[in-house]
């Protein structure tokens, strides 16, 4: 070290010190910088290493004044006659840093390693990384087994296994060599079975780096792992496995198995007695509670989009009809019924929603005592029609209630389904729809309104609606309404809740302008409509039928079909992730997406847990008991034995699949190839994020397969 009395102070110094450190903290790391000034002390000149910045001395206090670390920086400078002295930070003078100098060779070596096998610590401009050298591990064993081929590989049913590949094997040596040579190849990352062996792989590494271990022989473990658990066995013909296996987590840890055995237990599973006595037995003490005295319905069409063998619905007839599964037959709705307390009665998919099509639905899927028990239905589409129809399947259905919640969503169509300030005003003049008063006797609601023609509207109730369309109502009347409004206390008639629209149009003058992207229309002619004397009676039916309800019923009692909105959007986040499936695979989903609404509903209502848990933490719990105990299980495994061979269960919807895929598939190669869509004469512009990126190791996305 060199003996030179140094002088030192927080920021930067006075300015009779021409020469000086400036010391900070530069990413992270202790850095430092040499600065000198010009005679008249206006320019300096920075040296940082190698490195040679020339700035006024304005600039380098600006830089000072604006940097987040300013209280940290420290200048060091040679003593000189006019500094003022303080030992209040002589601690300072022990602080090391340097500019920029390059490791020392035992520094390089550290960090390169020893070559033993372990993970590496390499440099990368001035960071520290790992590299796992999984990659190198790889190449070496694919080396290695290529020259001791004859040993590694194992001769079974005649035929020499890849001892690389879970499945793969072939008739002769010379084949396998080939196979080797082409496919376990630094292009392939010397895996040709897919990213889930890679998957493997990798957690091996990590299983024997936490082991304190050096991992060997990757792709042999890797295989024998998944030729031990994947049963039955792959074709031996196939190198790609990706689409043909799936990883379950089960309580002994994570495996994969095969596909084809998924799909049968599954769909076994649902067609078992035992699922179907659980669903029964549910059902039953639903009955008990009078679940189906009040049913809402309502449909939704993304789910259906997604089958297979269907032409869209906005397609021309033409197209339609030459679909696999035409207009009459496709499924364009997925129609839900959900219960007086919110239970999941029904989902099945129909072909439209007309009146009939409800009707027959109900009657296919609902027991006559189910149906005999429905007295109030609630929807989004009333009509008289609808109501006939219900009522040849529903001896004793009682009323018909427009959904109140849905104008508020139509309303928001014009917001891109966002709420604004007037469709929040609106849903709390909406909510007055599902309120109750109890000072009031049920005579004062009227009767319910069926199919008889509705009361016309009084010159009053006229005048009122005309102010919608007009925005003619005053400023102090519309605050008047809108600000003593209580939303707790239902509408007691026709005309005040004319007025509560026509107050809200003038307020919101700028919003219900606008067109609503589903009717197409202005959004004030839509509540305009909303006020015609039939809708008004169906929305009224909701204040009478909840008046005429006892209390007990009203706990739960959802408010229209908005509980049915709420299931549509879990159904499509469960299957936000498919792109299309089969119709029989439409099917067995909403088996099992039933039985876990019901399942849930019926723990919730029947056995109540002392604290209240998310859906998905009562489900968890409740799941651990089997369907079957082990007698069950062993006297339904003896039944299927003939002669001593298992036999296979009767599935009705494996059948159907395979037509649907023979199908599709004919159907699929009939029509007409379409031109690409990329412009081959002009180069795409390259900006640094749209480089294309190379991995070391792909551990997702499908490998495109590769034949011998």
């Amino acid at each position: 070290m060199s003996a030179v009395d140094l002088v030192y102070c927080t920021g930067l110094p006075e300015a009779h010190v021409k020469s000086y450190i400036i010391h900070f903290e530069g990413n992270g790391f202790p850095h430092c910088l040499a600065v000198k000034l010009d005679s008249q002390g206006t320019h300096v000149t920075v040296l940082e290493g190698a490195t040679v910045y020339k700035m006024s001395m304005a600039a380098l206090r600006d830089f000072y004044h604006a940097a987040v670390d300013g209280s940290t920086i420290v200048s060091y400078w040679k003593r000189d006659p006019n500094d003022k002295l303080c030992d209040k930070f002589t601690l300072l003078l022990d602080m090391v840093a340097g500019a920029d100098c390059d490791d020392s060779d035992e520094e390089a070596d550290v960090l390169r390693g020893d070559g033993d096998g372990h993970m590496k610590l390499s440099q990368d401009e001035d960071e520290p990384v790992i590299c796992d050298n999984i990659l190198e591990s790889l190449c070496q064993e694919v080396a290695d087994i290529r020259n001791t081929l004859q040993e590694k590989s194992v001769r079974q049913g005649g035929r020499r296994q890849c001892p690389m590949c879970p499945f793969r094997s072939f008739s002769q040596m010379r084949l396998l060599r080939t196979h080797i040579d082409k496919h376990h190849s630094k292009k392939n990352q010397y895996v040709c079975s897919g990213t889930k062996q890679i998957k493997v792989i990798i957690n091996l590494h990590d299983h024997a780096a936490s082991s304190q271990d050096v991992a060997k022989s990757l792709l042999q473990s890797s295989a024998a792992l998944m030729r031990a658990t994947v049963q039955p066995d792959l074709s031996f013909k196939k190198n790609n496995i990706d689409k043909q296996i799936r990883l379950v987590l089960d309580a002994d840890g994570p495996y994969y198995i095969n596909l084809a055995s998924i799909g049968s237990i599954v769909h076994d599973v649902a067609a078992s007695s035992a699922f179907r006595g659980k669903m029964e037995r549910m059902m039953g003490s639903w009955l008990r509670r009078d679940e189906w005295h009040y049913v809402s319905m309502d449909a939704t069409l993304k789910l259906c989009v997604k089958v297979m063998g269907q032409a869209p619905y906005r397609a021309s007839k033409k197209i339609r009809e030459e679909a696999p599964f035409g207009d009459e037959v496709a499924w364009r709705r997925l129609l839900t019924v959900r219960g007086r307390t919110g239970a999941v009665l029904l989902m099945q998919p129909i072909q439209n929603e007309s009146s009939e099509q409800i009707a027959e639905t109900l009657r296919d899927n609902f027991s006559e005592e189910q149906l005999m028990s429905i007295r109030h239905v609630g929807t989004d589409s009333p009509s008289e029609k609808l109501l006939s129809a219900l009522a040849e399947v529903c001896p004793r259905l009682q009323s018909l209630t427009l959904d109140p919640i849905h104008l508020a969503i139509v309303y928001e169509y014009g917001f891109w389904n966002k709420k604004s300030p007037g469709s929040k005003q609106l849903r709390r003049i909406l909510r007055k729809c599902t309120a109750v008063d109890s000072s009031l006797p049920v005579e004062h609601w009227h009767d319910v309104y069926d199919r008889s023609m509705a009361r016309p509207l009084t010159e009053e109730e006229n005048i009122c609606r005309t102010s919608i369309l007009e925005f003619s109502m005053s400023q102090s009347e519309t605050s008047g309404i809108l600000d003593n409004m209580d939303e707790d206390v239902p509408f007691r008639d026709r005309l005040e809740f004319i007025k509560a629209i026509a107050a809200l149009c003038c307020k919101y003058k700028s919003e219900v302008v606008r067109k609503a992207a589903g009717p197409n229309k202005e959004i004030y002619r839509i509540l305009w409509s909303a006020c015609a004397p039939d809708r008004m009676e169906w929305l009224m039916n909701n204040i009478r039928i909840r008046h005429a309800m006892p209390s007990s019923y009203l706990w739960f009692l959802p408010s229209g079909t908005a509980s049915n909105e709420a299931l549509h959007a879990e159904i499509n986040s469960w299957t936000r992730s498919i792109n299309v499936m089969h119709r029989s695979t439409l099917a067995l989903k909403l088996q099992y997406f039933m039985y876990i609404k019901a399942l849930q509903h019926h723990l919730a209502t029947e056995f109540p847990l002392s604290r209240i848990v998310s859906a998905s933490m009562l489900l968890g719990r409740a799941l651990h008991e089997s369907l079957w105990s082990s007698e069950e299980w062993n006297a339904w495994c003896a039944e299927q034995h003939t002669s001593g061979i298992q036999a296979k269960a009767n599935l009705p919807l494996a059948k159907a699949r395979h037509h649907e895929a023979r199908l599709v598939k004919k159907w699929v190669r009939r029509k007409p190839a379409t031109a690409s869509a990329k412009s081959k004469g002009r180069s795409r512009h390259r900006t640094p994020l749209s480089v294309p990126r190379v991995h070391t190791m792909r551990t997702a996305g499908v490998k495109r397969s590769a034949t011998d």
